[in-house]
């Protein structure tokens, strides 16, 4: 859901309305919520805020389209070792339709980790 918002200055504190249905020389903003975050998006004048608000709803899409074919990676890593990871990456690729030669060179370089124990966090 994406609300359009101004930013006003009441008794010495700033603090955001709804927008006004005419226009003005008002400081726009745009607030997203989205995955049950609430986002806010500075917008400026009014000639703004319609392609802002395109804008942002195509991301949204985006991101969603990309979570429902699971070409997004996982926000925690966990404990994964590296052969996991590696095949993770590589059904990853083949399920993003990379060309078959593509994969294979990346079986062999990521082939060269596997005999890594374990990897340390600097």
């Amino acid at each position: 859901m994406i609300g359009v918002y101004i930013r006003l200055k009441i008794d010495g504190k700033r603090t955001f309305r709804v927008a006004p249905a005419k226009p003005g020389e008002y400081e726009y903003w745009l607030k997203s919520t989205y995955n049950g975050r609430q986002k806010w998006h500075r917008i400026g004048r009014y000639d703004g805020v319609k392609k802002a608000n395109l804008l942002l709803e195509r991301a949204q899409e985006r991101s969603e389209a990309a979570r429902k074919y699971g070409l997004v990676a996982p926000t925690s890593i966990g404990h994964v070792t590296v052969a996991e990871g590696i095949e993770k990456f590589i059904q990853r690729k083949i399920m993003a339709g990379k060309r078959p030669g593509t994969v294979t060179a990346y079986k062999f370089t990521l082939g060269l980790f596997k005999f890594v124990k374990k990897i340390e966090a600097a």
